[in-house]
């Protein structure tokens, strides 16, 4: 196998990010776009001229492909990766891997039992900010990791396009949650206390900001707040601050300012130059080298970078994060 033929289920925003990958890759073979809604799927179809579905059990029946993204709200993740693993596919899913520890599991047995690729859309490991810092620390460079500072705020933009579907702590959170467990080499967490405030979004039962403690074992200690409460006039997309403080040294991350400011009469706005650019009229990035990531390890037949038990690690604390907001009381891990 030269090529991987692939097909992206989910047609909305970020899915067509997926599919215009997998279109300008020389990996792939973008196969056909599947969306429930067929107006989406048609559409996204055109653009990236491949065929498209609005029903997954008729995609799998008709195409011949090797992998699957899936890019769907989190919660209808293990129902369509299992069917798609069950038809023998490779699956990546975008981050979260769900909403719940079981449907999780379940997926990873699945992708064991027959044997495919299974991986989760955590982009910052493909980041070269954040994988330098994490090569910094693997090296011994900055000692034993004390704390772990982060923070990542957007505009609410974001929520009221996926509120009623997903929680900051799964749609942002897991992002930082991942880099906290992927710094301190997946160490156990031994608490969890999390508060926040919901005046914006309090109808939809999501929180505006939420602030979390985490206690990891070896005395570890790491703070996360979590902020899509940013007026539309903000002129940042995302705000993201990783700091790490070892015993010989530090690691700071700080994106807000990407290099490309554009003052405009209208606003001024500072957009991305490293998750999903279009440089030259080609997509560059994160996004790219994760999917690209995805491909080699179904050609060269490698273990992904992102394993589906890291994420489930990734998922449980999130979880806990939320049960602490739910009760308002520290949550401890057995």
């Amino acid at each position: 196998m030269n090529r991987v033929r692939v097909a992206v289920i989910g047609a909305g925003f970020f899915g067509r990010f997926h599919a215009r990958v997998y279109a300008e890759s020389p990996l792939a073979d973008l196969v056909a776009i599947v969306d429930k809604n067929e107006q989406l799927a048609k559409k996204a179809a055109e653009e990236f001229s491949t065929k498209w579905y609005s029903d997954v059990d008729l995609f799998l029946e008709k195409e011949e492909v090797d992998a699957v993204s899936i890019v769907t709200p989190e919660q209808t993740h293990k129902e369509l990766a299992v069917k798609c693993m069950n038809a023998g596919k490779h699956v990546i899913v975008e981050k979260p891997i769900a909403h719940t520890l079981e449907d999780a599991r379940e997926m990873v047995e699945c992708s064991k039992k027959n044997k495919v690729k299974f991986t989760v859309g955590y982009l910052l490991r493909f980041d070269p900010r954040y994988a330098g810092g994490k090569r910094l620390v693997q090296e011994g460079r900055i000692g034993d990791i004390i704390s772990i500072w982060a923070r990542r705020m957007t505009t609410i933009d974001t929520p009221m396009r996926v509120a009623k579907w997903s929680h900051p702590v799964f749609y942002m959170g897991v992002h930082d949650l991942d880099m906290m467990l992927w710094y301190t080499g997946m160490k156990k967490v031994e608490s969890v206390y999390a508060t926040s405030s919901s005046k914006i979004f309090k109808e939809y039962g999501a929180p505006d900001v939420f602030f979390a403690l985490i206690r990891f074992e070896d005395d570890i200690i790491a703070s996360l707040e979590i902020n899509w409460a940013q007026p539309k006039t903000w002129p940042f997309d995302l705000e993201s601050r990783f700091h790490v403080t070892g015993t010989k040294g530090s690691v700071n991350v700080d994106i807000q300012d990407m290099g490309l400011g554009a003052f405009t009469p209208e606003a001024t706005k500072f957009p991305d130059t490293y998750h999903w650019p279009i440089v030259n009229n080609c997509l560059l990035g994160d996004l790219k080298e994760e999917l690209n990531s995805f491909l080699e390890c179904i050609l060269q037949d490698k273990e992904p970078l992102v394993s589906g038990e890291e994420a489930i690690k990734s998922l449980e604390l999130a979880l806990a994060i939320k049960k602490s907001l739910e009760e308002k009381r520290p949550v401890k891990f057995p």
